[in-house]
């Protein structure tokens, strides 16, 4: 539409004007809805992905390599992570929670007995 009101092509400093002028107009409550009906999230339609949509993808990825020589603690680090796996454990509540917010967790400010360095 810019193109033929205005007879030329999209620049950069015509961009924003553009991609509003066409966000307003297209992203409305209705292609939002529209968009979530369709996909199957609102209302939840299982049924609304085929499965031949869902089977997984080609194996296309290849082992990679480092074009440049690494320096021996980068390379010693990424060795080490290769040949170890990553390890998975449950959470339990005991062991594994967030820090409860409060007094008990202020650390008391402890008075420095350093005298302060002279500024140079």
């Amino acid at each position: 539409m810019f193109k033929n009101l205005h007879k030329a092509r999209v620049t950069k400093s015509d961009f924003a004007g553009v991609f509003g002028h066409a966000y307003l107009h297209v992203f409305t409550e209705d292609t939002i809805k529209t968009a979530f009906s369709a996909t199957g999230i609102h209302p939840f339609n299982p049924n609304a992905i085929a499965e031949k949509q869902m089977k997984p993808s080609l194996p296309t990825s290849m082992k990679a390599s480092f074009p440049l020589t690494q320096p021996s603690p980068v390379h010693a680090i990424i060795a080490t992570m290769g040949s170890h796996p990553p390890t998975t454990f449950e959470l339990s509540p005991t062991t594994h929670s967030a820090p409860i917010a409060g007094p008990s967790c202020i650390m008391p400010s402890v008075p420095s007995t350093a005298s302060p360095s002279p500024q140079r």
